[in-house]
């Protein structure tokens, strides 16, 4: 039996294309499956068909919370490495993940809210919130936290209770001021 050396080559060169081609293409389908991290979006409490991640200021509490499809992955990354290890929850997974810059919880099963304990700083603004921390995850039964119905991630931060004291007494000022603005007009 006669062997084209040409007709081997061609057959070399076609395996090596292929095994450079296959995982270029794994990859890329993965890409589009997980989707991209995504920058937080400022909500508010109940944020429909969306995910919204919810910090307490006053304690640096952190939470996810579904109000569509049920998480099954959640990944977020600090890029100011203000995750603190200490102040999670024990992990619920041998794949749960805490450092000082990245929280990871996978629950196959799907759950509408994840609790990672307090976790960030307190006294954040909302602003430093959102310009540190980016968001990525999967859903249950497929896609990812971008195709979630109501868009997002959002991030809902807890008014503080003297903020809302605040502004407890400044409409308490309000409707008196505005009170004695018609009286004084049934006067004249």
């Amino acid at each position: 039996m006669v062997i084209n050396p040409d007709r081997q080559n061609e057959t070399a060169v076609m395996q090596r294309i292929r095994f450079i081609l296959v995982p270029l293409v794994l990859f890329a389908l993965g890409q589009f499956a997980y989707g991209q991290p995504t920058p937080l979006v400022l909500g508010n409490a109940t944020n429909i068909d969306a995910v919204t991640m919810i910090y307490d200021p006053s304690d640096g509490q952190f939470n996810a919370v579904s109000d569509g499809a049920d998480l099954t992955t959640l990944e977020i990354q600090s890029a100011g490495d203000w995750f603190i290890p200490t102040g999670a929850n024990p992990p619920t997974s041998p794949f749960d993940l805490t450092r000082t810059n990245k929280l990871f919880r996978l629950a196959p099963d799907g759950v509408s809210a994840i609790s990672f304990g307090q976790v960030l700083p307190t006294s954040l603004t909302a602003s430093q919130v959102i310009n540190d921390l980016i968001v990525d995850g999967s859903l249950l039964g497929g896609g990812n936290l971008q195709r979630a119905g109501g868009g997002g991630p959002y991030l809902f931060v807890v008014p503080e209770p003297s903020s809302s004291c605040l502004l407890l007494t400044g409409l308490v000022v309000f409707r008196s001021f505005i009170a004695r603005r018609v009286v004084r007009r049934k006067r004249i």
